[in-house]
């Protein structure tokens, strides 16, 4: 789901994404773990949830991915 990037929650607004691509260069793919928190509570309502790690091998993302259980 598309999340606005002026009327925002979190700290990934326009302006500070505007300014990560100079200093960590492009391409650079940006993570919210907020977002991602929120849709894994959402997902939990299931019995079972499962990930295929092909998806998304990002050590980081898979490490807040077992965080939440």
């Amino acid at each position: 789901m598309p999340h606005s990037l002026y009327a925002t929650d979190t700290d990934l607004t326009a302006d500070n994404l505007l300014r990560l691509p100079a200093e960590f260069g492009c391409p650079v793919w940006i993570y919210d773990a907020q977002i991602i928190r929120r849709q894994i509570a959402q997902l939990s309502q299931f019995d079972v949830v499962r990930f295929a790690q092909k998806a998304c091998s990002n050590i980081h993302i898979l490490r807040l991915m077992r965080e939440q259980g």
